[in-house]
């Protein structure tokens, strides 16, 4: 009997023992080939990440319903609810976001008329009473300068400036921060449809230009030999340009 009770001892503190040198499991990547070369995590307790985001060392990552990564541009639909003076409103606006090749959340990326901003999510840059703004989905007044490196251009005058230095024809980037990458995804995302970028213009507001809102954005994106320009053509269609170091 005694010799019982030392086994059983033995025996439990042998698995204790194991059980604590096993490594924890922790989720991983998984790629997926020759089949799909697509990749998606599978977490800690085996299951796929599916339909949304996740944070993963760091950095935000989505996930298509079928638990593959998500790339380049995503447009994700948001409901907003209110009531004005008894009137029950809802209207549901498109957020776009910028999901690199590697499927990272790209934030703080500027572009013409635009910026992703710390959350990732797509911003609009407008002017109000002649003033610059750069403005979220929900359009909140937020004064700033133009992001740096930029400048604006009016194309009647040489030095690009006009009289009083308040009329804004275009603003012109040259900056190393901008990825040709992140123009061809913009372009290819939204295709030849008209589509306003869910970009609501507040009552007593003027954009930069009025047919930033009426062109299509493959007019507004559009590829010229190995750079990208800014400019107006006289037809109402602004062109974007990258230029490359």
């Amino acid at each position: 009997m005694k010799f019982t009770k030392k086994m059983a001892a033995l025996f439990f503190a042998t698995v204790l023992c194991l059980s604590m040198a096993l490594p924890a499991f922790a989720g991983e990547w998984v790629f997926d080939g020759p089949e799909s070369w697509k990749w998606w995590y599978k977490e800690d307790n085996g299951n796929r990440v599916t339909n949304g985001w996740k944070q993963i060392d760091g950095e935000w990552y989505h996930f298509k319903d079928n638990g593959y990564i998500d790339t380049g541009w995503i447009n994700l639909p948001k409901t907003l609810r209110g009531v004005v003076e008894d009137y029950a409103w809802e209207e549901t606006i498109q957020q776009w976001y910028y999901l690199d090749a590697s499927g990272k959340m790209l934030k703080n990326q500027n572009y013409i008329g635009g910026y992703t901003d710390e959350t990732g999510l797509l911003n609009e840059d407008w002017f109000f009473e002649g003033k610059f703004y750069r403005g979220n989905t929900n359009l909140e007044k937020v004064p700033a300068p133009p992001v740096e490196g930029a400048k604006f251009k009016n194309p009647l005058y040489d030095d690009g400036y006009s009289v009083d230095g308040q009329v804004v024809k275009g603003w012109e980037y040259v900056s190393p921060d901008y990825k040709t990458e992140f123009f061809n995804a913009l372009s290819s995302a939204l295709g030849p449809e008209r589509n306003d970028f869910s970009y609501r213009i507040p009552q007593g507001a003027y954009t930069m230009d009025q047919p930033f809102l009426e062109s299509t954005m493959i007019d507004w994106f559009r590829k010229e030999t190995d750079n990208w320009s800014y400019s107006e053509d006289g037809t109402g269609l602004i062109h974007v340009h990258w230029v490359n170091e």
